[in-house]
């Protein structure tokens, strides 16, 4: 059975328990057949690191990380017993389960343990000799940093900047990534020429990435496809209270594959925030509270979490008392 369909489907959860409980057999077996690690142990964990890219936007992280971690410190045990060869591709396999636990993890809003999988991703992407998967990581870890409560404007952009230095001066998801952060950082600091500078640099590179990297299969976690562009151009236009931003928005809700998404929900927090500073407080509060109803609660604690806090800061004091408003900390509060 595909690892998909085990995670996604109804009986997940108590099926995976009911598995993990024998897993110690799975491995003692392994550990019986011995044998060395061989070019097809490397692409098995490949496809398998594909599976979960896909998955880790769409499963809370109590489905996702049981799994994924049982998987890494399987593939952490392949990579001790793998002949040099094979050791920097299964370095590399071990970065991108790192990198998938740490998203899964801010998602549901466990900043401190995301940054230690962030570490160990970008030592094990190090590791590989894999330049592009350091500057790829070591970019999604900025974009996210924007989000962390505690996290400074500085902290983001020294991120973005260590994640540039891998690049090479060679455009990838990565150095999307990294400029992102920075046209992000400068919107929410009021900073309009620079924040249209950082995007105008930001669209130069996304005309210069390889077909792969924004058309890849399926949505693929470390690929930079149109949707992440129009994301962020939603993100800056809206913070900026630019004529643009209703265009952007819609321009971003109208790539997403599934409009659940943690993106598409943060894309419809920049439209709350926008009816907000255009002068319907009750129509863009209620957008916050229909954002936050639709998705899972562990979700509501996350990076969507500091979406939905931004677009209520934007709430005139004469609009504190309505009804949605308290709504929708109540669903704030009781997912934290």
């Amino acid at each position: 059975m595909r690892r998909r369909a085990l995670l996604a489907g109804a009986g997940g959860a108590v099926l995976g328990g009911a598995l993990s409980a024998l897993d110690p057999v799975r491995r003692d077996t392994e550990a019986a057949l011995g044998g060395p690690v061989a070019e097809h142990d490397a692409v098995e964990w490949e496809r398998a690191a594909d599976e979960y890219a896909l998955l880790v936007n769409q499963l809370p992280a109590q489905r996702l990380l049981p799994e994924l971690l049982v998987d890494l410190d399987d593939a952490r045990q392949h990579l001790d017993r793998a002949p040099e060869r094979l050791k920097p591709r299964l370095a590399r396999v071990c970065a991108l389960f790192g990198g998938i636990a740490a998203l899964s993890l801010v998602g549901a809003g466990y900043w401190r343990e995301a940054g230690r999988y962030w570490r160990l991703a970008e030592r094990a992407a190090r590791l590989s000799g894999d330049r592009t998967l350091s500057c790829v990581i070591g970019g999604r870890r900025s974009v996210f940093s924007l989000y962390a409560p505690g996290s400074t404007p500085d902290t983001a952009l020294a991120l973005s900047s260590d994640a540039l230095a891998w690049s090479d001066g060679q455009p990838n998801a990565g150095t999307a990534s990294a400029l992102a952060t920075r046209a992000q950082v400068l919107a929410m600091q009021g900073d309009r020429a620079g924040a249209r500078n950082s995007l105008n640099d930001l669209e130069a590179v996304f005309d210069r990435l390889d077909d792969d990297v924004t058309r890849g299969p399926g949505h693929r976690e470390w690929s930079w496809p149109e949707t992440r562009l129009r994301h962020v151009q939603s993100f800056v236009h809206s913070h900026l209270g630019a004529r643009e931003a209703a265009d952007a928005q819609d321009a971003a809700l109208a790539l997403y594959t599934y409009p659940s998404s943690l993106g598409a929900a943060q894309v419809r927090c920049h439209q709350a925030m926008s009816m907000i500073v255009s002068g319907d407080p009750t129509t863009g509060v209620r957008h916050v509270v229909d954002v936050l109803e639709s998705l899972d609660p562990s979700f509501r604690r996350g990076f969507v979490k500091t979406s939905a806090v931004r677009a209520l800061r934007a709430l005139p004091e004469r609009a504190a008392g309505l009804p949605e408003v308290r709504q929708a900390r109540e669903l704030l509060g009781a997912s934290a």
